[in-house]
């Protein structure tokens, strides 16, 4: 039977030789691997827990092999539940090997030359033509639509009597919570909160100018400007009230000297 190789190129730059799949350039196997890796892709970016494929055979422990050692450079799962799944990974390779040693269950489908030879030549031109039919004949096909007129009828089949919709039961309204009216506020509260509105307002501008003012979009206040003014002029007189003082205070000990 001849069919087409899979497109897949080996590490090795072997091809994979398997059968490919129609429609695809693939075989099952390149192609599952492929979906797989878009899968767990879009798993990453939802951030899904990792899914590993069934440990049937070797090839799907090496799927989930690969599967872990992606997420653990990934950083979706920490080194704990790695070491766990690689533990797993491999008792499931030592449990192939015993059940390596069972086999596959025998097809009952055999070809037998001497059964074909005792069949008549159209029983075997028939079974031909079928065989290559169904090798030629697309892997999906539109379902068979069957028309009310098409479909046959059937005895004793009676019309059943439209069904009556059930009317849904309204839920009755719930009562209506009182309203309770508005305390009366004295005019001290009034004042409280025209307070508390000016210092969040006082606040906001602060923060507002400040950050305007370490961008440059600001410049300083005049109130600002007049003490960074003013500064140089207050230090001044206080040293010279503190001269003053020193000096007073030498006077007096040399008029108490002069006295002694």
């Amino acid at each position: 039977m001849k069919f087409q190789e899979c497109q897949h190129v080996l590490s090795d730059g072997d091809t994979c030789r398997a059968p490919r799949l129609r429609h695809e350039q693939f075989c099952y196997f390149h192609v599952a691997t492929r979906d797989r890796v878009k899968r767990q892709q879009r798993a990453a970016a939802r951030r899904l827990p990792l899914q590993v494929p069934v440990l049937e055979d070797p090839w799907t422990v090496q799927l989930a092999l690969g599967d872990i050692v992606n997420a653990m450079l990934n950083d979706r799962i920490d080194h704990k539940k790695a070491a766990l799944a690689l533990y797993a990974l491999q008792t499931a390779s030592a449990n192939m090997k015993n059940l390596s040693n069972l086999g596959r269950p025998q097809s009952y489908a055999e070809y037998t030359p001497e059964l074909q030879a005792s069949m008549p030549e159209d029983v075997v031109a028939e079974t031909v033509r079928e065989e290559v039919a169904c090798e030629d004949a697309p892997m999906t096909s539109a379902p068979t639509v069957i028309t009310p007129e098409a479909r046959p009828e059937m005895p004793h089949c009676v019309e059943s009597a439209p069904r009556k919709l059930r009317k849904h039961k309204i839920p009755p309204k719930k009562p209506v919570a009182s309203i309770k009216p508005p305390r009366y506020r004295t005019p001290l509260d009034r004042i409280r909160e025209f307070e508390v509105a000016a210092k969040k307002e006082e606040i906001w501008a602060v923060k507002q100018y400040t950050k305007a003012y370490k961008e440059g979009r600001a410049e300083p206040l005049q109130w600002a400007i007049d003490e960074a003014l003013e500064a140089p002029r207050k230090l001044q007189e206080d040293r010279d009230f503190v001269d003053t003082e020193m000096a007073a205070l030498r006077n007096r000990m040399k008029n108490n000297r002069r006295r002694a």
